[in-house]
């Protein structure tokens, strides 16, 4: 893919961020809400855009002190799929709780995406996505309506329009319906379930294939099989009807079953595939190690996203980056320890798209921005959804930043890359969406042995990136195996977590008395301590640290415990004290 270049744009912004930050400092009391209707870089309560056509609205959420600045003008090339077609209208319609008419929907979402259509139907399904469809008001000039299924089915059912050809009739529960759902681009067609023949028979589509009863192996073998995509590829469930599939059928892409538990059996279903592809969902039947080793041996990346909707939809608006904007650490280090917070599993596409954004335990918890702190985010984000990119940096306070997790354009093991060349395309792909998301930081999750030799084989293309300016590391079996320690690759720093936050492995007080006990000797490896914080490990209501539990407050809680001679810092801070003192470089 070619690099997105557009430093004479970044360098303005930042300009403008500058300036609008000192009047901003100069106020009492925030500007009134603005609506820009000719070319111009408007603030808004805490938005800030840049479009000709953006109309927005003020920010609710008390939490919200800061900026995001956002580029739709630049020219850039994707990474992963997009619509076609930028929308102007986006329609919504509520989840189903029909399976077949679930099916349906979704399936006509990938269409109208698909061919073009200037007009998107959004499932609305939770919390989540009413504060995306939000932020799509706020920030694109798109009318927001209302309708339901059928009535969008009989519309775009007029052979004018030329979305939909026909049907394909399938079951649910079996892999038909995996079937269908490779098989709907290239048909044109609807998904359907016998239940809703007559009705769309009625609306004048005829039936272009009955796949009832076919497997993936016909599908393998039919005339279908070669004209899938061979760069993206989808795990769906069977049993799961209104996630990705609306995506899968979009990019006309491949989709298998999730039943197998054979990683072998995995790679060989990928063996089609271009290297530096892309796989979209998860199987918990084979587990998250033989799933992710039996793709990254294949040259590829999993995104995390079983439980995605809507991506057909949010892929379709166009955002060429994003800006930052976090406050500079009013500290040098000196005498101090310095410590970094980093939450885990910020590659998980689903759980970014759904709960990390509104549950208190993450980043919907009141007391965030009272601590600095460093969280992950998915590179597939600025291409695969970026109204969601937006609402994350949109109501970032002044201490949060955001870094890349995991590995690569997705969920990675690099050391079990077979093609080097492929995996230096990767990396340069990674590197354009770090770029654009505004990142110079990435952590690593690999199962090799941290070692030079080991770091110089398989991280040196990764590090010889501009865009990179460090990397945190942490091994698959034990996030923090190797103690903190730090091997330098191509003049800059890559930092293995010292301890980690995870319920069963340490308490609250154990985790402050290691690391008050820790040097602060600024010169000395002993002085800095990367925290990867397990997203799934909390504080219960008694203040124990449990599966499950407020990792927020579990963060908040260690932090209260620690000295005065103690910095907690941001990820960006962090990495420039370490490479000042030339930390493990010698």
């Amino acid at each position: 893919m070619k690099i997105f270049k557009n430093t004479l744009a970044i360098i303005l912004v930042c300009l403008t961020i500058m300036v609008l930050i000192a009047c901003a400092s100069k106020e009492k009391t925030p500007p009134a809400t603005t609506a820009a209707t000719t070319p111009t870089t408007t603030v808004t309560s805490s938005v800030v855009t840049t479009s000709s056509t953006v109309t927005t609205a003020a920010v609710t959420e008390p939490s919200v002190t800061t900026t995001g600045v956002y580029d739709y003008l630049s020219e850039y090339e994707p990474v992963l799929p997009k619509a076609s077609v930028a929308p102007t209208k986006l329609i919504r319609i509520n989840p189903s709780g029909n399976d077949g008419e679930t099916l349906a929907s979704v399936s006509l979402q990938g269409l109208l995406a698909k061919n073009g259509s200037s007009e998107l139907v959004v499932v609305e399904y939770g919390q989540e996505v009413k504060n995306y469809i939000s932020t799509v008001r706020k920030n694109y000039d798109c009318e927001i309506s209302n309708s339901s299924i059928w009535l969008l089915v009989k519309k775009y059912a007029d052979p004018s329009y030329g979305y939909i050809n026909g049907y394909i009739l399938t079951d649910i529960g079996d892999e038909s319906v995996n079937v269908a759902t490779s098989l709907a681009s290239q048909l044109n067609a609807l998904i359907v379930t016998e239940e809703f023949v007559n009705k769309v028979e009625f609306y004048g589509l005829t039936c272009l294939a009955d796949v009832r009863n076919y497997d993936d192996e016909w599908l393998r073998q039919s005339e279908y099989f070669d004209k899938l995509s061979k760069d993206v590829a989808f795990i769906c469930n069977v049993k799961q009807n209104v996630f990705l599939r609306d995506y899968c059928i979009m990019s006309g892409s491949y989709c298998f079953s999730d039943a197998t538990t054979s990683s072998s059996a995995i790679a060989n279903a990928l063996d089609f595939m271009n290297d530096n592809f892309v796989v979209f969902g998860w199987n918990n039947n084979c587990g998250e190690y033989g799933t992710v080793e039996a793709i990254s041996s294949k040259n590829g990346c999993l995104i995390p996203a079983d439980y995605a909707s809507n991506l057909s939809v949010w892929s379709a608006f166009r955002l060429s980056s994003a800006l930052q904007i976090t406050e500079e650490v009013k500290s040098d280090g000196q005498g101090k320890h310095t410590v970094v917070f980093i939450l885990s599993d910020g590659d998980n596409l689903q759980w970014t798209l759904g709960n990390y954004s509104t549950s208190t335990k993450w980043y919907a918890n009141e007391n965030r921005g009272d601590f600095y702190m460093g969280w992950g985010l998915p590179a597939c984000l600025v291409d695969s959804a970026p109204p969601t990119l937006q609402y994350y940096y949109s109501h970032m306070t002044p201490k949060d930043q955001f870094i890349l997790e995991l590995s690569g354009v997705g969920y990675t093991f690099p050391s079990k890359w077979q093609n080097t060349a492929s995996l230096r395309d990767m990396y340069a792909d990674l590197a354009t969406l770090m770029e654009r998301m505004d990142m110079s930081y990435v952590e690593i999750l690999d199962t090799m042995r941290f070692s030079r030799l080991q770091v110089d084989k398989y991280y040196t293309m990764l590090m010889k990136q501009d865009q990179v300016k460090g990397a945190f590391y942490i091994d698959y079996g034990n996030y923090a195996a190797y103690g903190g320690s730090i091997i330098w690759n191509s003049d800059k720093p890559i930092v293995s977590a010292r301890y980690k936050l995870w319920a069963g492995a340490t308490t609250v007080e154990e985790l402050a008395a290691s690391i008050n006990n820790s040097s602060t000797d600024p010169t000395n490896a002993d002085a800095y301590t990367f925290v990867t914080v397990h997203a799934w490990s909390g504080l219960n209501s008694n203040g124990q640290l449990v599966a499950d539990g407020n990792t927020h407050d579990a963060i908040a809680a260690v932090i209260a415990l620690l000295d005065d001679d103690v910095d907690v810092v941001t990820p960006e801070e962090f990495m420039k004290r370490i490479i000042e003192n030339e930390i493990g470089k010698k």
